[in-house]
């Protein structure tokens, strides 16, 4: 399990990715603007029910806020294209993701056969 302040790390980039301010995010939640803030720099633990809403919310998997499943080469390909993808605008930001959900959801890749 990934410290408190792990998960608040991957709170924070999670909620950043999707552009939304911590207050946006906190009167969402039904949460005190202060308590994100502690849950985002560890000072606060995060319960279950916060969790599954801020899943919903930012529209991840809680595995990965938590810093579990795979963690191999992976991650350094997703965090590359998270640090590029921040300096897009909003609206391409939003086209990056449709194409994204449009990858998960195509299955696995062909291989080509010659």
């Amino acid at each position: 399990m990934k410290t408190e302040t792990e998960i608040g790390m991957r709170l924070k980039e999670a909620r950043e990715y999707i552009g939304m301010s911590q207050e946006t995010a906190a009167s969402q939640l039904g949460l005190a603007r202060a308590s994100l803030s502690a849950i985002e720099n560890g000072r606060r633990k995060l319960t279950a029910a916060e969790l599954s809403k801020i899943c919903g919310l930012y529209g991840v998997r809680a595995e990965s806020l938590l810093g579990q499943g795979d963690t191999n080469s992976d991650d350094a390909t997703t965090q590359s294209i998270l640090r590029t993808s921040k300096e897009l605008g909003q609206g391409d930001r939003e086209q990056l993701l449709r194409f994204a959900e449009f990858l998960k959801n195509a299955g696995a890749p062909r291989k080509d056969t010659d």
